[in-house]
């Protein structure tokens, strides 16, 4: 539940950010992206290039010196997945069977 209000209040939070401003001003979203350029699906993710070309599939992450059964090792999604990336395209973390990872595949918490 906590994890619900910390949603609600970023979601909140954009909004705000994105809500109409006064007359004569830019807006502030203006240019930016409203869809996630990076789709994560049961065996990884698909990359969205900049420019409209074809989306390039690419598997998730498997860190250098993962831990058995705690760190991501390849696992297909069977009930929940997601991925997340910043403003250059950087994977910043994603979710498998609602465990998160960092950008790396290295577990950060469980949901």
């Amino acid at each position: 539940m906590k994890h619900l209000s910390l949603l609600a209040t970023i979601v909140a939070g954009i909004g705000l950010l994105c809500a109409a401003p006064a007359a004569k001003a830019q807006h502030p979203c203006q240019g930016s992206v409203a869809q996630n350029t990076v789709w994560s699906n049961p065996n990884g993710a698909l990359i969205f290039p900049a420019g409209g070309a074809a989306p390039v599939p690419e598997p998730l992450p498997i860190p250098p010196n993962a831990i058995q059964d705690v760190d991501y090792m390849g696992q297909q999604a069977t009930n929940a997945h997601n991925a997340i990336h910043d403003q250059n395209g950087e994977l910043l973390f994603f979710i498998v069977n609602g465990v998160i990872y960092e950008g790396e595949g290295y577990t950060i918490a469980e949901m």
